[in-house]
């Protein structure tokens, strides 16, 4: 359903599903049974690659920081979060910054 403000927003939902479902398709088996055990892999991906539109992944703009991935657990190569109050302060100023740069390329994609 259309919201009545925004109706732009039924194709950035539609173009997100069609992402979603090539990125799917592409490594599920032939029989495509294992799709759902796929998905949080396909999610994990879309979440932290940068998005055209903002500039930045959905998970740092949600964050204030990229995700942790899988291979950077394994090889201990992640970022110290220092205190938590140093942490705090960072993520607010982070995001902060992050929303007012995708904001800014949003007003240039549309």
């Amino acid at each position: 359903r259309t919201t009545p403000m925004h109706p732009q927003s039924n194709g950035q939902v539609e173009r997100l599903n069609r992402t979603l479902v090539e990125m799917i398709a592409k490594i599920v088996d032939t029989q495509q049974e294992d799709w759902d055990e796929k998905l949080p892999w396909v999610l994990l991906a879309y979440r932290a690659s940068e998005h055209s539109a903002t500039g930045f992944s959905p998970a740092s703009l949600v964050l204030g920081r990229d995700v942790t991935l899988p291979l950077q657990l394994q090889t201990g190569l992640t970022p110290d979060a220092g205190s938590t109050t140093q942490y705090g302060q960072h993520l607010r100023h982070q995001l902060r910054e992050v929303h007012e740069a995708a904001r800014q390329h949003l007003e240039k994609a549309f």
